[in-house]
C-alpha cells in the first residue's frame, strides 16, 4: 500500500513471459515521489526500451527536469521496476517491509 509517510508504494506481480517457454517470472512496481525514488535506481530504460546503466549526466539530466516541473508546482511522481526478485524474497509470501528492505533499490526507471 502506498504509504504517506515513505511517499511510495510498491507491488509484485507474477508475470507470464512467453519467451523463456512460458515460465512465471516475478517483478515489482514502485511508484513514489520523483525527488526521493530517483537516488534508487541504478538503472534506466532508454527510448528504444532497452535498459542501460544510470550514470551522473542521466541522473542529471532527470533531477533537472523534476526541479523544473516542481518550480511550476507541479507534482512528479516516478514509476520503476525491478526484475528477477526471486532471488532476494520468496515472492508469495514476501512483506511490506521486505519490499522496503531487500527489493526497493537497483530499480530501473
Amino acid at each position: 500500500p502506498f504509504s504517506s509517510a515513505r511517499k511510495r508504494m510498491s507491488v509484485l506481480v507474477n508475470q507470464q513471459s512467453f519467451d523463456n517457454n512460458g515460465s512465471a517470472e516475478w517483478m515489482l512496481y514502485h511508484k513514489g515521489a520523483a525527488e526521493t525514488v530517483l537516488n534508487d535506481c541504478t538503472l534506466y530504460l532508454d527510448a528504444d526500451g532497452v535498459e542501460r546503466p544510470m550514470t551522473p549526466e542521466k541522473r542529471a539530466e532527470y533531477a533537472a527536469s523534476i526541479k523544473s516541473y516542481a518550480s511550476e508546482a507541479l507534482r512528479c511522481v516516478i514509476l520503476c521496476h525491478r526484475k528477477n526478485i526471486e532471488s532476494l524474497v520468496d515472492p508469495a509470501s514476501a512483506t511490506a517491509d521486505d519490499c522496503a528492505s531487500k527489493l526497493e533499490k537497483d530499480l530501473c526507471l
